[in-house]
């Protein structure tokens, strides 16, 4: 969950090791927990929001109010974390490498079209005239799973 909210092992694997001290700080404290699952996650996705309160210029801030919000439970991030590795997944495997990565450095990594375009070594008119393509093939497989009903 953690990685998928911050896109970022390396402070994925900070806010776990944060949590997991702070969780076995409160050793005692949680076998008194009616949940103590929910409780774990609350802890997990609260640490997340800090690092990304603390690098903020980087954050989408859809996937923060998401965060936020209280009407979602742990459980419903879970399945939002799901989905976007599932869409992630389906681009790295159905899509032409260089517009499944050019998608993930947009949607994911955050990255404006100049970033990207320095990455992937292309100009920035092909990158954009690639996000098209690709978008419009996600929705394409979006509209068929909702025929589908899957």
């Amino acid at each position: 969950m953690a990685l998928s909210l911050l896109d970022n092992s390396q402070d994925a694997e900070d806010v776990v090791h944060d949590v997991f001290l702070k969780l076995w700080g409160k050793r005692d404290v949680l076998g008194s927990l009616d949940n103590v699952e929910v409780y774990i996650i609350t802890v997990l996705r609260n640490s997340c929001v800090d690092c990304l309160r603390k690098r903020r210029d980087n954050v989408d801030e859809r996937v923060l109010e998401l965060m936020l919000d209280d009407a979602l439970n742990p459980e419903q991030l879970l399945e939002e974390d799901c989905r976007r590795r599932l869409v992630r997944e389906w681009m790295k495997s159905n899509l032409p490498k260089k517009m499944s990565r050019v998608l993930i450095l947009r949607l994911y990594a955050e990255m404006d079209i100049a970033e990207i375009a320095s990455v992937v070594g292309e100009t920035e008119v092909n990158v954009r005239s690639i996000l098209s393509r690709g978008r419009k093939r996600l929705m394409e497989q979006c509209k068929y799973l909702k025929e589908v009903d899957v």
